[in-house]
């Protein structure tokens, strides 16, 4: 799933599947996720990690180094904003 911003909750006991959010989101997001992938473009700065679950590992994706456990992870997020883009017309995507 593709967003362009969420509210409160967002991905709470989220047990699988991949959600991209583009944008800003509420409080309590991804509380009880336990599997999964969550994406959050935050231009903003605003997440801030002492506002998310510790189980949850939060870092940036850099198209040159793969992600140690899920290689092909910038090629799924890509897929996923460009059937976004595609689908809506968005320029936030």
């Amino acid at each position: 799933a593709v967003v362009e911003g969420a509210g409160d909750h967002c991905c709470e006991y989220m047990t699988g599947g991949r959600v991209v959010v583009l944008g800003p989101v509420g409080d309590n997001v991804a509380a009880g996720m336990s599997g999964g992938i969550l994406w959050i473009w935050d231009p903003n700065g605003s997440l801030r990690r002492n506002e998310l679950p510790l189980s949850v590992d939060l870092g940036s994706v850099d198209p040159r180094i793969p992600h140690f456990a899920y290689p092909q992870e910038v090629e799924d997020l890509h897929k996923l904003i460009q059937a976004h883009f595609e689908f809506t017309g968005s320029t936030v995507a």
